[in-house]
């Protein structure tokens, strides 16, 4: 039985296609990495890689696939930003396709409560989804002012559809019990949040930032009250977010950028607005973010967020 050489086990995973970011850690266990290809973070062990030849970034493999399958059923942001520039409106954010069903819920719910009969999505003008709110009632006859309490009403009702994704009450748990502080800085009101996030899960986050409280992203400023609350140093802070406006945010709060590719924005885009990485898929999250936010300590008893 020959002695394990961990210098030409690293420089085998080398030879295949990451750079491994700690000490070998024993051949069936995950070996974090940075991906040559893409330059995000690999967790792959070294058995799935060199004995059995599955190459390092498992992601590399499905993005293409997973873009093409998506493609199928997606509306092509630039269509929806052109839509809503035609009403003067310049968007936050990229086109949240994937909450579209819960929009036209919250446009037919509200219609319904308004005019007093039955409303459905199916009753909504053909591109409800791209058009202003304002336009979308008006063709329903909706002309005058908006009524607020109906349309948050509305929205807390259609808000019942979404769900966290399965993996963020884990990863959060994981990341406070090796002693992370976390928070959430977020464009959507304090009101909303609490109907829109289940109670197990805002009772993991240590302080939540809201579009009431400070200047919405790209703006640093929520980021930066995030952390002074949290009492945490922005160079040993890491933001994970979905968007381009995630990553400006980030870089001019001065906070390591980490882009997540299974939200609003392709990575790529994540990659070419700054982000320092990009993660592809959630397994492996907390992990993740650890090695990173480690990364940035000076000792063992600065705070992390």
């Amino acid at each position: 039985m020959s002695k394990i050489d961990p210098i030409a086990r690293a420089q085998q995973m080398r030879d295949r296609g990451t750079d491994p970011q700690i000490p070998y850690p024993g051949a069936d266990k995950q070996w974090p990495g940075i991906c040559h290809a893409r330059g995000h973070i690999t967790l792959s062990s070294y058995s799935s890689v060199v004995s059995k030849g599955q190459g390092p970034c498992r992601t590399c493999a499905q993005i293409n696939n997973s873009r093409k399958a998506a493609e199928k059923r997606r509306v092509k942001p630039e269509v929806a930003v052109a839509n809503i520039r035609k009403a003067n409106v310049e968007p936050l954010e990229p086109f949240p396709g994937s909450s579209r069903d819960a929009h036209l819920a919250t446009l037919a719910g509200y219609a319904m409560t308004v005019l007093g009969w039955r409303v459905t999505t199916a009753d909504l003008p053909i591109d409800a989804h791209l058009a202003p709110r304002d336009q979308v009632l008006a063709a329903l006859g909706l002309d005058g002012p908006l009524q607020e309490q109906a349309w948050d009403a509305a929205t807390a009702t259609a808000g019942l559809r979404a769900e966290p994704f399965p993996f963020t009450v884990g990863t959060l748990t994981e990341l406070r019990a090796s002693g992370v502080a976390t928070g959430l800085v977020t464009l959507r009101s304090r009101r909303r949040v609490d109907w829109l996030l289940p109670p197990d899960l805002l009772a993991l986050l240590d302080t939540v930032v809201c579009f009431e409280d400070a200047p919405p992203k790209p703006a640093p400023d929520g980021l930066l009250l995030a952390l002074d609350r949290l009492g945490s140093d922005p160079r040993e802070a890491v933001f994970v977010g979905d968007t381009v406006l995630d990553v400006r945010a980030a870089r001019a709060a001065g906070v390591r950028a980490v882009g997540v590719g299974w939200g609003y924005t392709e990575p790529e885009a994540l990659a070419r607005a700054g982000a320092e990485v990009v993660i592809h898929q959630p397994d492996g999250l907390a992990s993740a973010l650890l090695l990173l936010t480690r990364d940035r300590q000076p000792n063992d008893y600065a705070k992390r967020s």
